[in-house]
């Protein structure tokens, strides 16, 4: 009880840190903050953390170490070690677009049906990296009703949408970097286990994005390239209720 106490809370130490440096992705030195503290800590998740921020600052090399790396510095289980093959193959080819120069949407048939063998099998990381590609691409698509409000809503209601957008940094959602341009970092945190959803909006109240989770906490990475410049609306949603909100902002 002891252990999952202490590392609950250096987990959030870390999310409140990360959060923290990712604020001002164009300075170096945010960038090199976060790098040093997914250095810092021994675990796997900052591990995966670790090489995708290599990969987001064009150090392609330094990642595919970290990624080659986790065997050995881990006693991966059954699920982790699965995770971790489906990991390595979604990093591969994502390594090997940015380094030709290409995008996601120049990915082959064969490399999109692995993602989508990843999506209809995998776990954890690796199937919600290869959804948000998919998802991107067009590959998938999930129609959801929107429920926020719209020019036939009450005035009220229209005025709860507003406030959102200025909102105060949230205790259980988290997004970064912020703001960002191909790509955002959603994180959540509960002091239990908790399955609900993560919908991402635009300032009309459209729905551009929905991810179901269920745990403590987690990252999710969501590919945002092609999406329109602009602000768009984080929520945290429980039992068909919104429980918290957020904004992140997308550059050209």
């Amino acid at each position: 009880m002891q252990l999952a106490a202490h590392q609950m809370r250096k987990a959030r130490a870390i999310n409140n840190l990360t959060r923290y440096f990712g604020q001002t992705p164009g300075i170096a030195a945010a960038s090199d903050s976060i790098l040093a503290l997914y250095q810092s800590d021994n675990s796997l998740t900052s591990r995966y953390m670790l090489a995708w921020l290599h990969m987001q600052r064009a150090e392609y090399q330094q990642g595919a170490t970290v990624m080659n790396g986790i065997p050995t510095s881990f006693d991966l289980s059954g699920d982790e070690s699965a995770e971790y093959q489906d990991m390595t193959v979604v990093f591969g080819l994502l390594k090997n677009l940015c380094e030709n120069g290409y995008s996601t949407n120049e990915l082959t048939q064969a490399q999109r049906s692995q993602l989508q063998g990843i999506v209809a099998g995998g776990t954890g990381f690796a199937k919600v990296y290869a959804r948000n590609i998919l998802v991107a691409l067009g590959v998938l698509e999930y129609e959801e009703p929107v429920i926020l409000p719209d020019l036939f809503k009450t005035s009220e209601a229209v005025e709860a949408y507003e406030e959102l957008l200025n909102t105060p940094a949230p205790k259980m959602l988290e997004v970064y970097p912020n703001p960002s341009k191909d790509f955002v970092i959603l994180g959540y945190r509960f002091d239990k286990e908790t399955h609900g959803m993560i919908e991402i909006r635009d300032v009309s109240g459209r729905l551009m994005e929905s991810i179901a989770f269920n745990g403590m906490q987690d990252q999710v990475t969501l590919t945002t390239r092609g999406w329109t410049p602009g602000v768009y609306v984080l929520s945290l949603v429980v039992k068909d209720k919104v429980i918290e909100s957020t904004k992140f902002t997308l550059v050209n």
